[in-house]
């Protein structure tokens, strides 16, 4: 049984890939790294999609009042 890629073990594969002179992409080495310690590899999420909807439902939350 595999378990999956955490976060903090992506953290630290991360920091071996700047020690090792960034090989081609991070993402290619976490998985090579991930085939070799028998983790289940699964991709990073995409930050910029979940930061912009967070964004745009606290707009909505807290509407602005109108000055008079």
């Amino acid at each position: 049984m595999t378990k999956e890629i955490t976060g903090f073990e992506r953290m630290v594969f991360t920091k071996e890939w700047i020690k090792r002179g960034k090989p081609p992409t991070r993402e290619a080495f976490i998985k090579r790294v991930c085939e070799v310690k028998g983790i289940k590899y699964t991709p990073a999420p995409d930050l910029k999609t979940s930061r912009k909807s967070s964004i745009d439902m606290n707009a909505r939350m807290f509407p602005v009042k109108d000055k008079k």
